[in-house]
C-alpha cells in the first residue's frame, strides 16, 4: 500500500519530480538502487556497443577477404555480394547460438 495514496499511479510521470519531498520514498535505499540500476543499464549499453563495433569490423574483414579473392574492378558486385552473404551468415549463426544458450538456461 502506498504511504501517499493521493500521489502517483502508473500513468503519472510527474511523480518522479516530487519524490524528494516524500520522506518515506526519498531515502538512501532508493537512491542506491537507482545508482545500481543506472550502472547496470550503462554496462548493458556498453556491451551492446562493443558487439556493434565488432560486427562492423567483421563486415570490413568479410569485404577484404572477398577483395583478396575477387580483385578485378569489374567484379565489384560479386565482392559486395560475398561480403553481404558472409555478414548474413554471421548474423544467423549468432542468432542460433543465442537461442541454444537460452534453451540451456
Amino acid at each position: 500500500m502506498l504511504a501517499y495514496p493521493d500521489y502517483g499511479g502508473e500513468n503519472d510521470v510527474w511523480i518522479g519530480k516530487t519524490l524528494y519531498r516524500m520522506p518515506y520514498m526519498a531515502n538512501d535505499v532508493y537512491l542506491e538502487l537507482a545508482k545500481l540500476d543506472y550502472n547496470n543499464c550503462q554496462a548493458m549499453h556498453y556491451d551492446e556497443w562493443k558487439e556493434e563495433i565488432q560486427s562492423k569490423e567483421s563486415m570490413l574483414l568479410a569485404y577484404h577477404v572477398a577483395a583478396t579473392s575477387i580483385f578485378e574492378p569489374e567484379r565489384s558486385l560479386e565482392r559486395l555480394a560475398w561480403a553481404k552473404t558472409t555478414t548474413l551468415l554471421q548474423i544467423l549463426e549468432s542468432n542460433f547460438k543465442d537461442k541454444e544458450t537460452r534453451k540451456g538456461l
